[in-house]
């Protein structure tokens, strides 16, 4: 038979797991939501990226295009001039593609300032 205080103490600790459980919980679903966020971001960038890159180098499609058909044809010594070539154009084009990112995202900025709408939301829903 539990006394008074055995029961008292009973309940405090099925108090302190149950807060201990919905705290851990709590810390779970703010943790998954946050790496959602995380991904959500990452997202937003890549596409203002992809836009970007589409505005400044017409011929993307191209490059893409013939690297696939000289990875496929097993043209590996073209395929390496190819990528090397890629590379160094993507590489002076980053100060233009920053620029061009940062104008969005300013953009963006500003219309949810505007519209009441948070940025994270219109980037979102812009970059859909």
């Amino acid at each position: 038979m539990h006394t008074q205080f055995q029961d008292s103490d009973l309940i405090e600790d099925e108090i302190a797991v149950a807060t201990r459980n919905l705290f851990a919980e709590i810390t779970s679903v703010d943790t998954r939501l946050q790496t959602l966020q995380n991904y959500t971001d990452e997202n937003v960038l890549y596409r203002l990226t992809l836009i970007a890159e589409a505005k400044l180098i017409p011929h993307r499609a191209g490059e893409l295009e013939a690297l696939t058909k000289a990875w496929h044809s097993k043209d590996f010594d073209m395929f390496k001039r190819l990528l090397v070539a890629y590379h160094e154009r993507r590489t002076a084009y980053v100060p233009q593609l920053t620029k061009m990112i940062n104008a969005m995202a300013d953009r963006i900025n500003a219309q949810a300032t505007a519209s009441g709408i948070p940025a994270k939301d219109l980037m979102t829903y812009r970059a859909q």
